[in-house]
This record gives structure tokens, C-alpha cells and sequence, in this order.
């Protein structure tokens, strides 16, 4: 059985970054080297999770946190940004951390990093499509129905 000596700090780092790239991959689909990496990168992270004590609530709160990102990507919401940040600081801090400062600013950088990051981001990309006419805006679906 292989045995993963990631820190509590490695594997947030790793999934922080393995996230990212999975994220560039999907917004810029047909680059497969960064999708490929970060999804091995995030499986990596996963597998370190479930060797601690709350592997299971981890694991949930996590993908919880993802699908929040991912409906944040289709139709970008402050609150689904704000809760999926909430839950990746969760599963973050479940981790067992000894208490020094710089871990914790460290969980709390990349929960918000990846929360905020996504979601602007999510937001350029949604009004770019709005622009194309690949999407409708809201606005335009709301003068509709009146």
C-alpha cells in the first residue's frame, strides 16, 4: 500500500494548487498537461486527507466546496463563493495542524485565494460569454418576462 508522508501544510498546497490547474483546464479546455497535473495533484492531497482523523467530513466538505465553485463558474454568485471559501477553510482546518501562525495564515490564504480567485475570475469569463451571446445576462432574460 503506498503511504503518503505529505504535512498537513504540504497537502494543502498541493490541493490549492491542484484545484488551480484543473480549473485553468477547464476554462481552457484542450491544454492537457495542466488538467492532468492537477488532478493527480488533487487525488494526491485527497488520499494524504484520508489518512487523518475527520477523513470523511474533509472529504465531504471538500467536493461540497467544489460543486459550489463549479455552479459559481456556470452562473457567478458572491454567496457561493463566500460559501465554498467557508468550507474549504473548514476542511483546511480539520486538518491536524500544530498551532503555529504561519500554517494557519497559510490554510487561510489558499481557502480564500481559491474561493475569491474563482470567483472573479468566473465572473470575467461569465461576462465574456454574455458578450459573445453564448449566454444570456439576467437582464436581458428579466426585460423579457416583463
Amino acid at each position: 500500500m503506498l503511504t503518503l508522508p505529505l504535512t498537513p501544510f504540504l497537502t494543502v498546497l498541493l490541493l490549492t494548487v491542484g484545484v488551480a490547474l484543473v480549473y485553468l483546464e477547464l476554462n481552457r479546455p484542450g491544454m492537457i498537461l495542466p488538467g492532468a497535473l492537477g488532478l493527480l495533484g488533487s487525488l494526491l492531497a485527497i488520499a494524504s486527507i484520508s489518512k487523518t482523523a475527520h477523513a470523511a467530513l474533509t472529504t465531504v466538505a471538500l467536493f461540497t466546496a467544489f460543486a459550489l465553485l463549479y455552479l459559481d463558474d456556470r452562473r457567478p454568485r458572491p454567496l457561493l463563493a463566500i460559501l465554498a471559501g467557508a468550507l474549504l477553510l473548514f476542511s483546511f482546518r480539520t486538518l491536524d495542524f500544530s498551532p503555529t501562525l504561519s500554517l494557519r495564515i497559510t490554510t487561510i490564504a489558499c481557502a480564500v485565494g481559491i474561493a475569491f480567485g474563482s470567483h472573479v475570475l468566473n465572473r470575467v469569463a461569465y461576462q465574456a460569454r454574455v458578450n459573445k451571446g453564448a449566454v444570456k445576462s439576467a437582464k436581458t432574460t428579466s426585460k423579457q418576462v416583463d
